[in-house]
C-alpha cells in the first residue's frame, strides 16, 4: 500500500530536513511527525558516543533499489570501496585515496565481527531479535512508496535497527569490561601508595604496623564508627589521621560509598562499615613489627565480604571474594609492601584471609558457618584475619 500524496510530500520534506522536524515546513510538520513515528524513525535518539558508530553503520548499510529488481544493494560509493578493499587483499594502504575512508569502514566492521565475541546472553538476545525481524520482513509484501525518485521498504528500516541492536549487544559487554578494568587499575594504584605510606609509618614507629589502640584483648572490633577500642578500621585510619596517606587513597573506586574527603579533621575512624574500602589485619594486643612477619603475609586487602555478610545477617560464604570488584577477586598488600591481585581469599598456605584459624578449622568440616561474634583474635602471628 502506498502513502497518500500528502503523506508522501510530508515524508519527502522530512528526508530533505535530515529527520529534523524543526526544519520541516510548518504546514507539513504535523503530518511528517505522524509518518515518521509510523516508520519508527524518531524512537531512538542518537547522542554522544553513539553518533559516530550509528552514522558509519548506516553509511555502510546505505541501500538503494534499482527499477528492475526488488533486491536491496549497497550504494555505488560503498560498492566501489568494498571492491577496491577486496582487490587490495585488505591492505588499506593499497586502496585508492578517493575510497580509502569508506574502505576503512568495511575493515572496521570486519574486525568487529571477527575479533569480538558477545556474551552468551547477548547471543540469545540477538538470535531472538533477528528471528522477530525475519518474521516482520516476511509479513511485508509491499513497499512503501515515498516519491517517484525515492523508495523505502519497511524491511530496510527494520534491518538497520537490527544491525544497530546487534552492534550494541557486542559493544556493551566490552565497554563494561573496560570500565571494570579501569576501576581495578585505579584501586591497585591506590594500594601501591598505601603500601608506601605503611613503609613510612613503620620507619617512624619502630617498624610497627599502624595501631590506634593498645589492642583489643577479646573486645569487639567490628563496630566501625563507634570508638577506636571497638573498631579495627580505626587502626588503618591512623594513616589518614597522622597524614601518612590521604583519605582518597583508602577509597576504592569499586565502593561507591567510600568518602574521599570532607571527614572532620579530628575523626578517628570511618563513620560506617559501608564507607570502609579495605580490610586490615586485626590486632591481638601485641605490637606487630614488619620485620618479624612473613614477607608474603597479607596485611591489607579489598574489603571483606564475610564481615558485610555478618553485619547484614546474610548466609556466610567463607570463600567469597571482595565486592569491590564484582566478586572477581581482591587486591592485597603483603608484609613486604608488594601489591598483588588474588582471585581466591585462601592463600597458598591454606589460610583464609577473612577468617581466624579456629573458624577456618570448623569450616573445613562443615563448609558453611553462621557467623562470628566480632571479638575473635588471630591464633598467632602467622594467622591472617582481615576486617572490617
Amino acid at each position: 500500500h502506498g502513502l497518500s500524496a500528502s503523506d508522501a510530500e510530508a515524508l519527502d520534506a522530512l528526508l530533505d530536513a535530515d529527520y529534523d522536524l524543526a526544519r520541516v515546513p510548518e504546514a507539513l510538520r504535523d503530518r511528517a511527525e505522524r509518518v515518521a513515528r509510523l516508520l519508527g524513525l524518531l524512537d531512538t535518539p542518537i547522542t554522544g558516543a553513539d553518533e559516530t558508530l550509528v552514522r558509519r553503520t548506516f553509511e555502510l548499510l546505505c541501500m538503494r533499489h534499482t527499477r528492475s529488481s526488488n533486491t536491496p544493494v549497497l550504494c555505488n560509493a560503498d560498492e566501489d570501496a568494498l571492491e577496491a578493499w577486496m582487490m587490495s587483499r585488505g591492505d588499506l594502504s593499497r586502496v585508492p585515496a578517493a575510497v580509502r575512508e569508506r574502505a576503512g569502514v568495511h575493515e572496521s566492521i570486519r574486525h568487529l565481527l571477527t575479533h569480538t565475541q558477545p556474551a552468551s546472553t547477548g547471543v540469545d538476545l540477538v538470535e531472538a531479535t533477528l528471528a522477530r525481524v525475519q518474521q516482520a520482513v516476511d509479513a511485508q509484501d509491499d513497499r512503501l512508496r515515498i516519491s517517484s525518485h525515492r523508495s523505502l521498504r519497511l524491511s530496510d528500516i527494520i534491518s538497520v535497527a537490527a544491525v544497530m541492536l546487534l552492534a550494541a549487544s557486542i559493544l556493551l559487554p566490552v565497554l563494561s569490561s573496560v570500565r571494570s578494568e579501569a576501576r581495578k587499575a585505579l584501586c591497585q594504584s591506590n594500594l601501591t601508595r598505601v603500601a608506601e605510606a605503611l613503609g613510612i609509618y613503620a620507619g617512624a614507629n619502630d617498624s610497627s604496623l599502624p595501631m590506634a589502640t593498645a589492642g583489643f584483648g577479646g573486645r569487639p572490633w567490628i563496630d566501625v564508627g563507634s570508638s577506636p577500642e571497638r573498631s579495627n578500621s580505626a587502626n588503618l585510619y591512623v594513616l589518614v589521621r597522622n597524614h601518612f596517606s590521604p583519605l582518597s587513597d583508602l577509597a576504592c573506586p569499586g565502593n561507591p560509598s567510600a568518602p574521599t574527603s570532607a571527614l572532620p579533621p579530628d575523626a578517628m575512624d570511618w563513620r560506617h562499615l559501608r564507607e570502609v574500602s579495605y580490610s586490615y589485619q586485626v590486632q591481638d594486643g601485641r605490637a606487630r613489627r614488619m620485620w618479624h612477619l612473613d614477607p608474603s603475609l597479607p596485611i591489607i586487602a579489598d574489603r571483606s565480604p564475610v564481615i558485610l555478610q555478618i553485619v547484614l545477617r546474610d548466609p556466610i560464604v567463607p570463600e567469597a571474594r571482595s565486592p569491590n570488584h564484582s566478586s572477581r577477586g581482591q587486591h592485597i598488600i603483603r608484609a613486604d609492601a608488594s601489591v598483588d591481585w588474588i582471585q581466591s581469599p585462601v592463600t597458598q598456605s591454606g589460610d583464609n584471609i577473612w577468617l581466624p584459624r579456629p573458624i577456618e578449622q570448623a569450616v573445613a568440616k562443615i563448609r558453611r558457618f553462621h557467623g562470628m561474634n566480632g571479638n575473635e583474635v588471630p591464633a598467632g602471628v602467622d594467622d591472617v584475619l582481615l576486617g572490617p
